[in-house]
């Protein structure tokens, strides 16, 4: 990986986070960078981030449990100064937006965006360069809204067949 302020995957989390409110593919491109991390003091970031995105989907669709169970861990990541400052974040306005965030889900307010408050000047510049890449929505769709349900699973389904199929020929052979 380069260093985090010139990481394409994560230059695209933060503008599907906070330009377009994406967090459906903002779990996506930040899941494959999560994947193939070589540094393995970034995969905790990254998980963090990760799971912030799918906590936020699931309470703008509704889905307080989802966002419970998942904030638990957000909360945790929140906390770690060295994994928030190490992706460029500052930490105590992460932690007070967290916090806010974890107080909206726990009194089932209404869903409100946010943005990751960016510290590091050089991530901030290289975030800024590509924000024509984004759309900035008054109105959130549906299609991004409702993402996981409305998007082709072939390949999910397929996989996932697949895996099943590998674990029952391994029960075979033992």
């Amino acid at each position: 990986m380069g260093h985090f302020t010139k990481n394409q995957r994560y230059l695209q989390y933060l503008g599907f986070f906070n330009y377009s409110y994406d967090y459906f593919e903002c779990h996506e491109v930040l899941e494959d960078q999560w994947k193939c991390e070589l540094n393995e003091s970034f995969k905790p970031s990254w998980l963090g981030l990760i799971r912030l995105s799918v906590v936020l989907y699931h309470q703008r669709r509704g889905n307080l449990v989802g966002a419970t169970k998942l904030m638990r861990h957000v909360v945790n990541f929140a906390q770690n100064r060295i994994l928030v400052e190490q992706v460029g974040l500052n930490f105590n306005e992460f932690m007070k937006t967290v916090q806010l965030l974890k107080e909206r889900i726990d009194h089932n307010l209404p869903f409100i965006p946010i943005s990751l408050p960016i510290e590091n000047k050089t991530l901030e510049n290289n975030f800024h360069r590509i924000k024509e890449q984004f759309t900035v929505f008054e109105v959130v769709p549906d299609s991004i809204v409702h993402k996981h349900a409305l998007r082709d699973r072939t390949e999910v389904i397929n996989e996932r067949e697949k895996n099943l199929l590998v674990r029952h020929l391994m029960k075979e052979k033992h």
